[in-house]
């Protein structure tokens, strides 16, 4: 019998997107976001460079260029030490197998950090193996509790109970989707976040906003390349689930954002 696994490779496999752009993550804003969480934690700084020098062709990329002010500066920053540890783990074994939009200024970007500052250079470190010595954290078959964020047009949360969940469902299976084409078709090499959601107990936190800041939450999200998906009623976004990735506490910090009441 076909495991689940076979099967949504199959099927991914046999259909793929009209546009690869829009549903691939933005592998820079991924190292971006890692840089982001390295600068503020000592320790995970020497997770992160270990995992640089894992990457190969380092010396073939040249510097892309930085916006500070750039949505994907903060927007996919780890939550915390352990998300950090298992997303740049990911992210250095995907960069170093295959390329993708962005991972060739993903490269470039995080060996242009751990160059620029030689604290972090990785040695007497064993290249490719993150050094896992922090109590708690381990890198097996662990799950951690994740959920996804609904963005839901303040008008939208207001109609029937089944037109809403019907259309959350929809959303968030369209996360799912566009992250497993992400992975080749194969769960586990599911982005760390996304993977910990589909095997867990798949919650979801919903947001309400404007129309007009969902307008702009989704031309930002598909400007810089983070996987999200839309609901449109008559041309307009009604809802927005995003990736398990994004820090929603960035999020909130940049758009008006009121968490929906129980």
């Amino acid at each position: 019998m076909p495991t689940k696994q076979s099967i949504l490779k199959t099927r991914f496999e046999q259909k793929p997107a009209k546009d690869a752009r829009s549903f691939v993550h933005n592998a820079e804003a991924h190292a971006k976001g890692l840089i982001s969480f390295a600068h503020k934690n000592a320790v995970f700084a020497r997770h992160l460079a270990q995992a640089i020098a894992s990457i190969p062709g380092q010396k073939e990329y040249f510097a892309p260029h930085d916006d500070p002010n750039a949505l994907d500066e903060k927007i996919l920053a780890p939550k915390d030490l352990t998300d950090a540890i298992y997303r740049a783990q990911w992210l250095s074994k995907k960069l170093s197998e295959e390329r993708f939009p962005g991972s060739t200024e993903a490269t470039a970007l995080l060996s242009n950090w751990m160059k620029d500052d030689p604290a972090e250079s990785p040695k007497l470190l064993v290249v490719g193996v993150i050094v896992v010595a922090i109590p708690g954290i381990t890198m097996g078959k662990f799950h951690r509790r994740k959920s996804m964020a609904v963005v839901i047009r303040e008008e939208t949360l207001k109609r029937s109970g089944s037109f809403v969940g019907k259309n959350i469902s929809k959303a968030t299976g369209g996360v799912l989707l566009k992250e497993v084409r992400f992975a080749g078709g194969a769960l586990d090499k599911l982005e760390p976040d996304t993977a910990d959601w589909f095997f867990g107990d798949r919650e979801t936190e919903i947001y309400t906003a404007s129309g007009e800041v969902l307008e702009e939450m989704e031309k930002e999200f598909r400007k810089v390349r983070i996987i999200h998906e839309k609901i449109q009623e008559d041309g307009r976004p009604i809802m927005i689930a995003l990736s398990p990735s994004v820090n929603m506490e960035t999020a909130s910090s940049r758009w008006p954002l009121d968490p929906a009441d129980d």
